[in-house]
């Protein structure tokens, strides 16, 4: 693990440290840190790619923060960029961490972006993006008992059941952040994100897992009927939300085949996966 300040901010990240040009580069979502990208860091797919991946503020061993907007994570994530001096890099977001890859657009310029369990928010607000799912009352609360920490993280995964790292993760995680943007949310302190992805020219993936008990496919079948995403972008995986650490076989074999076309290693589609019907 390696530091960097940024804007006052000591910001945690991981490095394979390899010397291949092309980066991917990760972002977690809520609750999480670097560390739940272990299984990607692990597979040998990636051995021709530099991976990266960062703690946001307020999680896993970075700073904690006064200001948990979305755009705060945004900076953060320009300004890391910059300061390592990427330039042949693509983007993956989880969750949050799509919504915070997707908004850093308008600042960044990667070859690709790819997001999963992260459905494109469009203004106003489109409720309908998400499920109605008792665990989306968590999101916005700041202190969990262990019981809700289980339940909460449990809809992550379809099978398998939160291990020790993803208690972890939680119990790491500033709980102020939470609440803090769950405000920042309610004031509409988001970009539209369906815009920013539609406009974007570069390669692109919006992957909807099947098992994901939180994302409504029906938004993203409508984002597509009115011609604001382009289809193919957004394609669906029989795996659940976390479909990263559940589904990491699958998962992977999707982003490197992705990551090889955005980096112009082979020419094509990208990977196997199902166009949303």
């Amino acid at each position: 693990m390696q530091k960097i300040a940024l804007n006052g901010l000591f910001i945690n990240y991981l490095d394979n440290e390899s010397l291949s040009e092309n980066v991917i580069l990760f972002i977690h979502g809520n609750s999480h840190s670097s560390r739940t990208f272990r299984h990607q860091f692990g597979d040998p797919l990636f051995k021709n790619h530099r991976l990266l991946a960062l703690d946001l503020p307020g999680h896993g061993a970075s700073d904690r923060s006064e200001r948990y907007g979305l755009g705060d994570f945004v900076t953060v994530l320009t300004d890391f960029v910059k300061a390592l001096g990427l330039r042949n890099f693509i983007l993956v977001g989880h969750s949050l961490g799509g919504h915070i890859a997707i908004e850093a657009l308008g600042s960044l310029d990667p070859a690709g972006i790819l997001v999963f369990g992260t459905p494109p928010l469009s203004k106003p607000l489109d409720f309908s993006a998400f499920l109605p799912h008792p665990s989306m009352a968590y999101v916005g609360k700041k202190d969990f008992s262990d019981e809700e920490i289980d339940r909460f993280l449990s809809t992550f995964y379809h099978s398998k059941k939160p291990d020790r790292s993803d208690i972890e993760e939680f119990k790491m995680t500033d709980g102020a952040f939470r609440e803090k943007l769950s405000e920042s949310f309610g004031r509409l302190e988001f970009q539209d994100e369906v815009k920013l992805l539609s406009e974007f020219q570069g390669h692109k993936a919006v992957l909807h897992g099947t098992l994901d008990p939180l994302i409504n496919p029906a938004y993203l079948r409508q984002k597509i009927d009115g011609g604001s995403l382009w289809k193919q972008t957004v394609l669906e995986l029989e795996a659940s939300h976390n479909m990263h650490v559940e589904d990491a076989e699958a998962f992977n074999l999707e982003l490197v085949q992705f990551a090889d076309l955005a980096f112009g290693v082979r020419p094509g589609q990208a990977g196997s996966l199902v166009e949303l019907r």
